[in-house]
């Protein structure tokens, strides 16, 4: 008795093709979704899989493609059947492994017969191809057993070569000459199938895009060279996922490789900032030289001016230049913070007095805006060892950052919490402000990176913050809604403390 496994999330045409094989003596068993069909099969090992396509969970190629990667299925021959008969899911079916693709609805004395035929002609070509062998062999002996050995070599060759290529790292895509998808091995059905723009697709260059290399380039080259390699590819979503590409023309078409290279070349792109800051670093403390000379020179005669004049026109503008020299200084303070050489002396410091100490000097500019300040200070908080100055320096950043973000809400709030956990020390500053977008935040640490309007912001606020943490051998993290933001810091306590 033939077992057949059909999986299918509508019960009723379950129903009516196990009524239909029942008939034939073939038991019918019942998978509803592509994961529940991989556990199955890899029970029961049915003689044929019967799967539709449009399945929950996963798609019926998606589940046909990982049974065919399975050491324990991949010999089951899996037939499609869907009541869609678009082309691309036929191809789709095909590239996944399965061995034919019929529609929906069925006719019942047809379809029997083709699946029974469709086992035995399969149990014949496997259990009994030895048999078939000498039957040839009594008429055709000689070219029979020549035609059968060479028959068997191109399929165990074809068979191997499909393991081979469904095995490989590399995503391998053969294309016709206007790279029309002929056939994609296991790992760039992967990728094909990642996306739901790529599945109605069958073709390359709707999939991926060639990085600083042309089309016509490409032609060129494959005409005068049968393989160019080292060509960047890059998938056309929004996951900037890189690909080395390597094309190779043989006949008409083309064989195409690719290995993901996206870890590499997110390295190679903060090498590149990395070195970008190191030159920075390098030329700002002469620039800054030569910005505060000239600076102070303006300071003292403003100063002069302003004694002199007692028109209120005059002193208005002359309190606007004031303030705009007050903008530049500021910036040149807080490079010179960012890119100075960290302070080796550290000494063990209480977090609380050091909180206190900010808001003694900067308290106007923290509660700017009516902005309320609610301190939660764990009592006989345990020492941190740092440097105050830089301490202080990160505090108020953050605390100058929350104001901000507070401009425009109602009842605002800063909270600043600490409190201690085994060996940890934690500093949170939490704002009721709107929260931080969510396109931005993995962007909010890097230097000159602002959202404040021009002349409002040198976007190095939270980069030093996050520098000072890290002099520290502290951690930051942020957790942001729109209901306010939190930055939580993370120090070490002093050894021997309690």
């Amino acid at each position: 008795m033939y077992k057949v496994l059909y999986v299918e999330d509508d019960f009723q045409s379950f129903k009516l093709v196990e009524m239909i094989l029942k008939k034939h003596n073939i038991d019918v068993f019942l998978a509803k979704d592509g994961l529940e069909a991989i556990e199955l099969a890899e029970e029961i090992i049915p003689d044929l899989i019967i799967m539709d396509i449009n399945l929950p969970k996963l798609k019926g190629y998606e589940a046909a493609a990982i049974l065919k990667s399975k050491k324990s299925t991949n010999h089951i021959p899996i037939i499609a059947l869907t009541a869609v008969s678009e082309n691309s899911y036929e191809k789709l079916s095909m590239a996944a492994g399965c061995e034919a693709f019929f529609t929906k609805p069925i006719d019942p004395k047809s379809f029997a017969q083709n699946i029974i035929s469709f086992i035995e002609k399969r149990d014949f070509s496997e259990k009994n191809i030895d048999l078939f062998s000498k039957e040839i062999s009594l008429s055709l002996k000689n070219k029979a057993e020549s035609l059968a050995k060479l028959e068997r070599e191109l399929l165990n060759l074809n068979y191997k070569l499909n393991k081979i290529l469904g095995s490989l790292p590399e995503a391998v895509f053969i294309v016709s000459s206007d790279f029309t998808i002929n056939y994609m091995n296991t790992k760039a059905l992967q990728i094909k199938v990642s996306n739901q723009n790529f599945i109605t697709t069958n073709n390359f260059l709707e999939i991926f895009s060639l990085v600083d290399y042309t089309l016509e380039q490409l032609n060129e080259d494959l005409k005068e060279n049968d393989k160019v390699e080292g060509v960047y590819s890059i998938l056309n979503d929004n996951s900037n996922r890189f690909f080395l590409t390597t094309f190779t023309t043989f006949d008409d078409d083309t064989l195409i490789t690719l290995k993901e290279i996206t870890d590499i070349k997110t390295f190679e792109e903060n090498i590149k900032h990395v070195e970008k800051l190191a030159t920075i670093g390098q030329i700002t403390s002469g620039i800054i030289h030569e910005i505060n000379n000239p600076l102070t020179s303006i300071k003292n005669y403003l100063s002069v001016l302003k004694h002199l004049c007692s028109d209120s026109t005059q002193q208005e503008i002359l309190n606007k230049l004031n303030f705009g020299i007050e903008k530049i200084e500021n910036l040149a303070v807080n490079l010179v913070t960012f890119v100075r050489k960290p302070e080796n002396k550290k000494y063990p410091i209480n977090l609380n007095n050091t909180i206190k100490s900010v808001f003694s000097f900067s308290d106007y500019e923290i509660r700017r805006g009516n902005v309320q300040i609610n301190l939660e200070l764990e009592e006989n908080l345990p020492l941190i060892y740092g440097n105050n100055t830089s301490i202080e320096q990160m505090i108020l950043n953050l605390l100058i950052n929350a104001n901000h973000a507070l401009a425009e809400v109602e009842n605002p709030q800063i909270t600043v919490k600490t409190y201690s956990n085994n060996d940890d020390i934690f500093l949170e500053i939490s704002d009721n402000g709107p929260g931080i977008p969510e396109e931005i935040q993995d962007k909010i640490f890097e230097p000159f990176f602002t959202t404040k309007p021009e002349g409002k912001g040198t976007g190095l606020g939270l980069a030093i913050v996050k520098k000072i943490v890290e002099e520290h051998n502290g951690e930051i993290c942020f957790n942001t809604s729109k209901n306010g933001t939190t930055f939580v810091i993370k120090f070490k306590k002093v050894s021997g403390e309690n």
